[in-house]
């Protein structure tokens, strides 16, 4: 992720194209970044280990004002272009979620976040990132939130990691 800082956008997409799109960003030299999980899938007697984006529906690139004429009439994957409030943050935040992918490639990503307490990841791999805490199971589970997409990643953690923030 070294492309101009100030490029970096959301792409929201279509259905299911995140992975066609990524392709057509790399033919295009084009930097982007599609996280993705990897999920046991059950077919017939067969297991097998397959990626998914984290995000459905999003992958985030660096798009200037010439790629983005050069790129948009000839693709039909994106519905629209997210300008981040905060490009620096957005990849500072992706950062975290490419080492908590690292830790754990098998997240399970979560669209819609539950009420409560928010917090800061004080220690580990995914420190200083923000999110909401839901008890489960008397585990704590904190969903990581990404600003840009409105979206979050659940991560079970202990209770001493985390420092209340209060709410959002």
């Amino acid at each position: 992720m070294s492309a101009n800082l100030k490029n970096w956008k959301v792409l929201r997409l279509k259905p299911r194209t995140e992975k066609a799109l990524a392709s057509l960003l790399e033919s295009g030299n084009i930097e982007y970044y599609l996280p993705v999980r990897q999920v046991v899938r059950r077919y017939a007697s067969k297991r097998k280990t397959v990626e998914l984006p984290l995000f459905g529906g999003y992958i985030f690139c660096a798009l200037d004002d010439a790629k983005r004429r050069e790129l948009l009439p000839r693709q039909q994957y994106i519905l629209r272009i997210i300008d981040p409030f905060s490009p620096i943050r957005l990849l500072r935040q992706l950062v975290v979620v490419r080492r908590a992918l690292k830790e754990n490639p098998a997240l399970d990503p979560k669209g819609e976040l539950k009420a409560g307490q928010w917090v800061r990841v004080k220690n580990g791999p995914m420190r200083d990132m923000h999110g909401w805490v839901v008890r489960i199971q008397s585990r704590t589970k904190v969903v990581l939130y990404l600003d840009a997409i409105g979206e979050g990643v659940p991560v079970t953690m202990p209770g001493e990691f985390l420092e209340i923030t209060g709410e959002r």
